[in-house]
């Protein structure tokens, strides 16, 4: 009602900052309701903070044991709007580091180390596999 009240006053200048924010909700909201790529099984969280207020601060391990019984060895989880990939059996670790090495060995793009200070080439700070491995041959 608020949003409609500022329009009805002719006051505008809360508009673009208000519709902005209205925006972003919506958005936050979609991506949470639908992801993008197709995730391991997990428990649903709730809209925008995820499984923020399931996750316990210690004894992490005590969580995830009841959730590998229910969805399997591999579950993800979000928490505002990041994904977490929780690996639980020595299996699936082998599987996921060993087999699926160059699906998942990859670093998120940062872009002030990458882009803007040019530092992508050196060894423990780039993305490319096969220049990190020319590295470990060399270093070795």
């Amino acid at each position: 009602m608020l949003f409609f009240g500022i329009l009805a006053s002719r006051d505008y200048t809360l508009c673009l900052p208000g519709g902005a924010l209205l925006l972003w909700l919506l958005r936050c909201l979609y991506q949470s309701v639908r992801p993008s790529i197709p995730l391991p099984p997990g428990p649903r969280g709730l809209p925008l903070i995820g499984n923020l207020l399931h996750l316990p601060r210690t004894n992490r391990h005590l969580y995830y044991a009841p959730l590998s019984a229910r969805y399997g060895p591999v579950i993800s989880l979000k928490v505002l709007n990041k994904v977490i990939i929780v690996v639980n059996t020595p299996k699936a670790v082998q599987d996921v580091l060993e087999e699926r090495a160059a699906a998942t060995a990859g670093r998120p793009e940062n872009i002030m180390v990458h882009v803007i200070a040019g530092l992508d080439k050196m060894p423990r700070l780039t993305n490319n596999m096969e220049l990190h491995r020319q590295y470990r041959r060399l270093s070795a």
